[in-house]
């Protein structure tokens, strides 16, 4: 075997590894927009169907969440990662509030999703967002699947970017859940950005008096 051949069959490895971390890249800065609808089923008497919009976006380890829906409502969160604390933006009594929430209380809702497995289906996959997105399959402990459709060209860096995946390292396009009302809500990426994001979108806006989660739920008893 010739010198040349020998080290080629040593370096593919090395090779292999590198084209595959080439081809994720972090999505550590930037912005994706979901087309959100909600369908109540029949589980939800009293609840109708809706429909709108749902904005992420990232600055690092700083997350900004904003859900407008068709009928006016309108919910935001701020979460900056490295400082395990965030708000959750309300009006209540024509006050408006940033209500602080500790990572404790950021999980607590979300225990029934921690964990989980993702099994990719065979299926040809699609383009998203201009995206390559691989269809797949999400069971939760209590025996519960959604569909997801997730993009292997963007690691995610954050583990509570996504509520319903967390700890998921790959950016999800196109998914689904139901909530604990029993109402299942789609979501479908029409936007992707990488790009700097503005520092001001994760601090608490102007005019926004900051109370405990504690303070907010006695408040809104």
């Amino acid at each position: 075997m010739s010198h040349c051949k020998y080290y080629m069959i040593a370096l593919l490895p090395l090779l292999l590894l590198c084209a595959s971390a080439a081809a994720q890249e972090s999505f550590t800065e930037g912005c994706i927009v979901y087309t959100v609808t909600m369908d109540p089923g029949e589980s939800s008497a009293g609840i109708t169907s809706h429909s709108g919009t749902y904005r992420i976006y990232i600055r690092n380890r700083m997350i900004r969440k904003e859900l407008e829906l068709d009928n006016g409502y309108r919910y935001v969160l701020i979460w900056d990662g490295s400082k395990r604390m965030g708000y959750s933006l309300q009006t209540t009594a024509g006050k408006q509030y940033a209500v602080q929430l500790t990572r404790e209380d950021m999980e607590a809702p979300l225990k029934k999703y921690r964990k989980f497995t993702i099994t990719d289906l065979r299926e040809e996959k699609r383009s998203i967002a201009g995206h390559a997105c691989q269809p797949a399959t999400v069971r939760y402990t209590d025996g519960t699947t959604a569909h997801l459709c997730y993009t292997k060209e963007r690691k995610l860096s954050e583990p509570l970017m996504y509520e319903w995946l967390p700890g998921i390292s790959s950016l999800p396009l196109s998914f689904e859940i139901k909530n604990e009302a029993g109402i299942l809500m789609r979501f479908h990426s029409d936007y992707l950005l990488a790009a700097p994001m503005e520092r001001s979108l994760f601090r608490v806006p102007e005019g926004f008096h900051i109370i405990s989660n504690e303070e907010y739920k006695r408040l809104t008893r």
